[in-house]
């Protein structure tokens, strides 16, 4: 099965997530991530083996309470960067907040291994401006 970056782009719409996550280690810094969280792992397999990215699972199965298993599609720095690069312009509910990401992470670069506070600093705005349009978004 073959799928389109139009068919990801309106599935990413609807179960995709698009922000910084917090960096570990050396880096100790913010860097993009990109994610589709769904309960078929089928599916997720299917865009992992045409897109890449790594699953990992986000919720365990709990059937006494009714809770499915659910797993995680995730892609991260430039991978992530890349894939919302061919994504955007068939997006619609998260084409604001890709377009803001991809600006934000292509300006706000890293010198060297490390973050620089100053870098550090634009991409903590980064994730406040990403969390903002969503709420702004969601309202409307």
């Amino acid at each position: 099965m073959t799928l389109t970056l139009q068919w990801l782009a309106g599935f990413f719409d609807g179960e995709g997530y698009v922000g910084m996550a917090g960096g570990c280690g050396a880096s100790k810094g913010l860097y993009p991530r990109i994610t589709i969280t769904n309960t078929y792992l089928p599916v997720l397999k299917a865009i992992q083996a045409q897109f890449g990215g790594s699953i990992y699972i986000c919720r365990k199965t709990d059937r006494d309470k009714g809770i499915r298993q659910c797993y995680t599609l995730s892609w991260s720095c430039k991978k992530a960067i890349t894939l919302l690069k061919e994504l955007v312009p068939f997006l619609t509910v998260k084409k604001s907040q890709a377009e803001l990401l991809i600006l934000g992470y292509t300006t706000h670069k890293r010198d060297g291994r490390s973050l620089s506070n100053t870098c550090l600093q634009q991409r903590v705005q980064l994730q406040s401006q990403l969390t903002e349009i969503k709420h702004e978004e969601f309202i409307q």
